[in-house]
């Protein structure tokens, strides 16, 4: 009958949308693919193997178990990354992504592949909050994200400040179209806006694959392309940190201090200083200090020997001497 066909690595239509029933579910299906850590020894025997070309090997696994997903990549000799998927999903609340942060980067031993965003959660602007607001926070945690060992990731759209797609047409993912009442992905999935105009200029048909509601001007890459003050071009800054300050890979990462809402590291001359909570807070600085990235405009302001830290963001300053917490009402 018309029935859709279920692979091991998906689900594929074999037949137009109007014949998939909406109560079809997916079907158990075998797989040989690799699911438990006991054979971690096949990743190893594969970076032997790949190792004379350069070659990265990156996993996405089940990262709920923070124990499991550190024989996968801890040890160095097996896969050199895995995403933690936990960042991925995570809604804003500063004391929970701090804690995740630090619990997932001492596992993985250098062997963490950090993104905010994938192609199977909500968008992470619209998970933190919305507008102006979600842009701001998800700069914060990447900027302290690129300053902990292992892999940053941007998902398609993030450098745009996208929020999630309103869907207009049929929903296209199988998880909603085959399971009745499920809510999809394909919030997460929109074409990226290329200009204003139909369909954002994604494409000249007289529809897109999946219709969504067209996105503002403001929103498109021609449009921010031309704007040095548009969210691309604040994540093209963050994103050539690494290359500009490559102490934030090659210097040993100390924790300086901790609160539940901030947190400050150390990489050699530089000093992180990331401020998730509602309130401003204040570091007294025994040292000559100089600004060297703000997630966002302003967020650093040195004054008397003090650098103040705005809430919800993150900065990177460069010091020669000492820097030490001090609360701030």
């Amino acid at each position: 009958g018309d029935r859709s066909a279920i692979r091991d690595v998906g689900a594929r239509r074999t037949r137009s949308r109007n014949t998939v029933n909406s109560d079809m579910i997916f079907a158990p299906t075998k797989s040989d693919r690799v699911t438990d850590q006991s054979d971690i020894g096949i990743y190893r025997r594969w970076r032997e193997e790949v190792a004379p070309f350069g070659v990265v090997l990156l996993g996405e696994m089940d990262s709920s178990n923070i124990s499991r997903f550190g024989e996968y990549v801890g040890a160095r000799d097996g896969l050199d990354g895995g995403f933690v998927l936990r960042t991925s999903s995570m809604t804003w609340d500063a004391e929970s992504i701090i804690a995740d942060l630090l619990r997932f980067d001492l596992a993985a031993n250098g062997g963490a592949a950090w993104a905010l965003s994938n192609h199977d959660q909500p968008r992470v602007v619209t998970r933190f909050g919305g507008g102006a607001r979600g842009v701001d926070r998800a700069l914060a945690v990447m900027t302290l994200m690129v300053a902990l060992d292992g892999i940053t990731f941007l998902y398609q759209g993030e450098e745009l400040g996208l929020p999630n797609a309103v869907v207009i047409g049929h929903d296209e993912d199988p998880i909603s179209t085959r399971n009745h009442g499920a809510a999809g992905r394909d919030v997460t999935r929109g074409p990226v806006p290329w200009q204003p105009g139909d369909h954002n200029g994604f494409t000249s048909a007289d529809a897109a694959w999946l219709q969504t509601e067209p996105l503002p001007a403001t929103l498109t890459v021609g449009a921010q392309l031309d704007d040095p003050s548009s969210t691309w071009h604040r994540y093209q800054t963050m994103v050539a940190l690494r290359k500009r300050l490559p102490q934030l890979w090659s210097e040993q990462m100390v924790i300086v201090a901790r609160t539940d809402c901030s947190l400050i590291l150390r990489r050699g001359d530089l000093t992180i200083v990331a401020n998730l909570g509602t309130t401003a807070h204040a570091m007294t600085v025994a040292a000559s200090v100089g600004v060297e990235h703000e997630s966002s405009e302003g967020a650093a302001t040195i004054t008397n020997g003090e650098l103040t830290v705005a809430a919800e963001s993150t900065v990177i300053v460069r010091t020669i001497g000492t820097i030490s917490e001090a609360a701030k009402a």
